[in-house]
This record gives C-alpha cells, structure tokens and sequence, in this order.
C-alpha cells in the first residue's frame, strides 16, 4: 500500500471505531512501511550519490591543489632566480661603492704623499678590487 493511500484511510477512519480498532490500523500501517524498502532505498541511494559527489569534489579539488601546487613550486623556483639574481646585483653595486671609496682613498693618498710606495700599494689595491669584479 502507498504511504499516501494509508494517510489517507487513517484520516477517513470514523472515530465511532473502537479504539482497539484503531489501534489495530495504525499498527498494521506501521507493520507495512517498516517491511517496505521504498523509503529506505531512497536515502540509500542519495547516501551513494553524495558519496559519489563527494569523491569527485575530492578528485577534483586534490588536481586542483596539485595543479596549484607545481605552479606554487615554478613560482618560488622563479622568485628564487630573481632574489639570486638581485643578491648579485647588490654585491656587485657594493662592489663597486668599495672600490669608487678606494678611488678617493687613492687620490687623497696620492695627493697627501710624495712616497712612491704608498701609492703602489693603494694602486696594487684599486687593481685587487677591479679583478673582483
């Protein structure tokens, strides 16, 4: 029997029926919807659709998150090569503020002595720090 056609024979039932009567019907209406399978093979088949909706919402946000992570990966791996890059470029500009400082150095030196050595060894020092370059 359909569940609707057992409400609707309970709400017709007269109520001039003993209760024994009525106590018999609902019982017997419970009897029925518990040996039926139609409500329960619903749930079990919405269980397995989101079950199965689920799985893919997982399948496709574990490649998104791979996808996401390889280009994660490139992107520290090419913001790596730019900081090298730029740690070269400051030790390079060090560099060459070191040697512009031994430039004047080497004129103050030069100016300030006469001795032939000193401005030897400042030259010998200019020619050190240029090779580093």
């Amino acid at each position: 029997m359909n569940p609707n056609e057992d409400l609707q024979a309970l709400e017709s039932a007269s109520f001039s029926d003993s209760s024994n009567s009525l106590l018999e019907s609902c019982l017997s209406l419970g009897n029925e919807n518990a040996s039926t399978s139609n409500l329960v093979a619903p749930e079990r088949h919405t269980h397995t659709h989101n079950n199965t909706s689920k799985l893919q919402d997982r399948l496709h946000t574990s490649w998104n998150k791979t996808e996401a992570d390889k280009k994660l990966k490139d992107l520290g791996r090419k913001n790596k090569e730019v900081f090298d890059r730029l740690a070269e470029k400051k030790e390079y500009l060090d560099n060459l503020n070191k040697l512009k400082q031994s430039q004047l150095e080497l004129l103050v030196a030069i100016t300030a002595s006469h001795d032939d050595k000193e401005i030897v060894v400042k030259l010998n020092q200019l020619g050190d720090m240029l090779r580093k370059l």
